[in-house]
């Protein structure tokens, strides 16, 4: 069935759809050129031929960094791509050695918590939320958080990658007809990788978290399929290179979806894509001399925490609510055990904890937290598919919040329109009170989740 699919897409391209398809595509994989062209682009035939050279002499990160160069140049946007995926498939395969990972450093020895403790730490979690009615969770989320809690309950912490991830951004895309592997099949052609026809599935079919989603061979594969497409588009157009050399955690049992004996998933793959565009959307670098001092307000399990952790000099504090801090926080203590954490707790004023805290790489606290921020505390906040699901006095409130502590930018990516039945809010993208003070930096829909847009805006 895939072959039937990739191939007829594949045919569509060569028969006919090349000038309708290329302006798609390079703006997938390079800043989107201006609708009138004032100044000629450069010729295209050396920079390639550079990029030859370079591939034939085995010296592949020239080579890419040249092919990516080359789609700011008249050069055809289809004959880049074959060329960029070229060596981009054989830059990744070095990384199919274990060795050659990187795995953060405390992957996979990781210990659950006694149940007693877990619910220890909701009840103090919900009371601290509970100063300050704002940021009290919306009946949306408190729906969710039950059932959440018995999921993990259930099955536990060390399995949360089967089961709470699906409710925070690992979609359960289990139908050929999901919108979002529809939008990975278009932007196929780009790379026209088919090793998603040999990638592996564990069989799921039998007994385990969340087994019913997979009972059925059509929605195993298409979920394979997803995952696989998306692993693959993402390599192609991630210009830093950050995930051929990322290993998915095994901490959290992740679903096993595999190439040659290494983890493909969802979260690491949506987690760069959105690195990679908070960096070059606000001009951040990876490797400042200063660390980046970043906030993310409802973090789900802390899978951006991780990747930012792995690749770029920061300091990443994360504002939540129970049973997800519980999750982000166990999570990222298991996968940094060597570095300071500040973990979740009470406090009266922010002065009793500022010592400690700036010595800390990561820190957890309750959203109602953020108020006891000073001013221009962080450098980049970051709200990934939380605030379309709270309450208006809540969205309210947090933006205000944002806007007090954030001195730089806010990423943001959200529904375009969200019914929120459990609170009577039906909020659209034009509703959020973005202060008029903001400029925005950039705007878009998510190519492969087309029903998200995404913003980055300049916080002064």
């Amino acid at each position: 069935m895939l072959k039937t699919i990739l191939g007829g897409v594949r045919e569509s391209i060569f028969k006919g759809k090349k000038e309708e398809d290329a302006p798609a595509h390079r703006q997938a994989s390079a800043p989107p050129a201006p609708a009138v062209q004032k100044t000629r682009l450069p010729d295209g035939v050396p920079i390639l031929r550079l990029g030859d050279a370079l591939y034939k002499s085995n010296r592949d990160e020239e080579a890419e960094s040249v092919y990516r160069s080359a789609f700011q140049s008249d050069a055809p946007a289809e004959l880049v791509h074959r060329k960029l995926q070229r060596v981009v498939a054989r830059i990744a395969a070095k990384y199919e050695d274990p060795a050659m990972l990187l795995v953060a450093p405390g992957d996979g020895s990781a210990s659950a918590p006694a149940l007693e403790d877990f619910h220890a730490m909701l009840d103090a979690v919900n009371r601290e939320l509970a100063t300050v009615p704002e940021a009290t969770p919306s009946k949306f989320w408190e729906t969710h958080a039950v059932e959440h809690i018995d999921m993990l309950v259930k099955y536990g912490l060390p399995n949360f990658k089967r089961t709470v991830a699906h409710n925070y951004y690992n979609w359960l895309t289990v139908s050929i007809s999901d919108h979002q592997i529809g939008s990975l099949i278009e932007l196929w052609p780009m790379h026209g990788n088919m090793e998603a026809m040999t990638d592996e599935m564990e069989d799921l079919s039998s007994s385990g978290p969340q087994v019913h989603f997979f009972k059925d061979t059509n929605a195993r594969l298409a979920y394979k399929l997803g995952v696989s497409l998306l692993w693959d588009y993402t390599l192609h157009t991630d210009q830093h290179g950050i995930l051929r050399k990322l290993a998915e955690p095994v901490t959290g049992n992740p679903l096993k979806i595999t190439r040659r004996g290494r983890i493909l998933s969802q979260d690491l793959a949506h987690s760069v894509r959105e690195r990679n565009l908070m960096l070059d959307a606000t001009g951040l670098a990876a490797d400042s001399e200063q660390p980046i001092v970043i906030g993310e307000l409802g973090a789900g399990h802390g899978r951006l925490a991780h990747v930012f952790g792995m690749t770029t000099h920061c300091r990443y504090m994360i504002f939540d609510i129970a049973p997800a801090l519980l999750v982000s926080q166990w999570y990222i203590q298991s996968l940094f055990p060597g570095e300071k954490i500040f973990a979740f707790r009470s406090f009266d004023h922010f002065e009793d904890i500022a010592e400690e805290l700036s010595q800390c790489r990561f820190a957890f606290f309750a959203s109602s937290q953020l108020e006891k921020f000073p001013e221009n505390y962080f450098n980049l906040f970051i709200n990934v598919c939380s605030l379309m699901e709270m309450r208006v006095d809540s969205i309210n409130y947090f933006f205000r919040e944002i806007e007090r502590v954030t001195r730089g930018h806010f990423y943001t990516k959200q529904w375009l329109r969200q019914n929120n039945r459990e609170d009577d809010v039906v909020i659209e993208k034009a509703d959020y009170p973005v202060p008029a003070a903001w400029k925005n930096r950039l705007d878009s829909i998510d190519p492969i989740n087309k029903r998200l847009f995404q913003q980055v805006w300049e916080v002064p």
